[in-house]
């Protein structure tokens, strides 16, 4: 799903404002996707293999490129971000129902008006208000899935802000939640379904990737500087993650 990606790069082509009733329209193949939010609407999309989707009232739904469709509109008053996007390769519809409507209408009409004024550097603002949609809806999903215990949101926050010390220990963590070890690995597991041990070494070098990625530091101040006190030891984890030795790390979107 679209929606519960991390790493989509969005390169925004318009912001579209549609009041229309009545009306067939028969939509080719683009090389673009759509981002629509329906202020309105009783629509029916109907696909090349005959499927039907049914779009309605404060729906939000994703169009993939390449897609090929009729809609057939009873009502359909809109507003829809035209975009190309890389790092996503479904081609299905997407549609969510249920989401924070009150909060979404108010970031599409901006981008909207930001689009019609044209103003200097309406395309970087507009942009942004999509890629903040996207995280807003991202977010709203988190949500809704099932909390974490507090002390292991206790502990995601330490983590966070100690990943780069190398006496930060699973047993450490333990004893400062005031649990047992085997209790804390237990818990920890149970609300992220990864152990401790893993999602540091995983922080850690997603980490490492990024600093790598950026140029600025060598091998050995990257491994320092995510916890390693030893470059060796660094280089090894990185292989045994990735693949390939850190000195191969290149850009990746």
């Amino acid at each position: 799903m679209i929606f519960e990606q991390e790493n989509l790069s969005m390169q925004l082509l318009d912001v579209m404002y549609f009041d229309e009733s009545g009306l067939v329209v028969r939509t080719k193949e683009r090389p673009s996707c759509a981002l629509s939010l329906r202020i309105e609407g009783d629509t029916e999309i109907v696909l090349k293999n005959h499927t039907a989707v049914r779009l309605g009232t404060h729906d939000l739904a994703f169009f993939p490129e390449e897609l090929g469709y009729v809609r057939r509109a009873k009502r359909d008053r809109m507003i829809v971000f035209h975009f190309t996007v890389q790092g996503h390769e479904g081609r299905e519809i997407e549609v969510l129902h249920h989401f924070r409507y009150d909060m979404m209408l108010p970031l599409f009409e901006e981008a909207l008006c930001v689009w019609q004024e044209r103003a200097p550097g309406y395309r970087y603002r507009a942009a942004a208000l999509l890629y903040r949609i996207f995280a807003e809806i991202r977010s709203g999903m988190d949500a809704g899935k099932q909390k974490i215990s507090s002390a292991v949101a206790e502990a995601l926050e330490k983590i966070a802000g100690r990943y780069r010390d190398p006496a930060l220990t699973v047993a450490g963590l333990a004893a400062e939640a005031h649990m047992s070890e085997t209790y804390f690995r237990r818990l920890f597991q149970k609300d992220l379904g990864i152990s401790p041990k893993q999602y540091l070494d995983v922080l850690r070098m997603e980490r490492a990737k990024e600093l790598l990625n950026a140029g600025y530091d060598t091998v050995s101040a990257v491994a320092e500087k995510v916890g390693f006190r030893d470059s060796k030891n660094f280089a090894t984890a990185f292989k045994k993650t990735f693949g390939y030795p850190p000195s191969k790390q290149h850009y990746e979107l």
